[in-house]
């Protein structure tokens, strides 16, 4: 069995790891602050929380599908001026990495 069958979705393309571990369900608002985690956001940025980053934007980011609209330069732009990350793809990679560590050393 793949790993990815066993943490998310196995139907999510292989250059997704966010899509892999936080598949769609019903509160996927959930799902996003847990994988962004506390510990993580506060290494990594300089906000405590990933709600926090998403009430700091400049955008009305209330569900991942907000999220997933935004113009990906732009998104960019503020993963660069707000966090240790030049894009959302190397940060949201980081976080995926260090949630495959985490759940393969349960």
């Amino acid at each position: 069995m793949e790993i990815r069958e066993r943490i998310g979705r196995s139907d999510a393309p292989e250059s997704d790891p966010i899509a892999t571990l936080v598949p769609e369900d019903p509160d996927p608002d959930v799902r996003l602050g847990e994988f962004f985690a506390p510990a993580f956001m506060q290494e990594y940025t300089q906000f405590e929380s990933f709600s926090a980053f998403c009430a700091a934007s400049p955008w009305a980011i209330e569900t991942r599908d907000d999220l997933d609209d935004l113009p990906p330069a732009d998104l960019d732009r503020y993963v660069d001026r707000t966090t240790q990350f030049d894009s959302w793809v190397r940060m949201r990679n980081r976080a995926a990495v260090r949630e495959i560590r985490e759940r393969l050393l349960l």
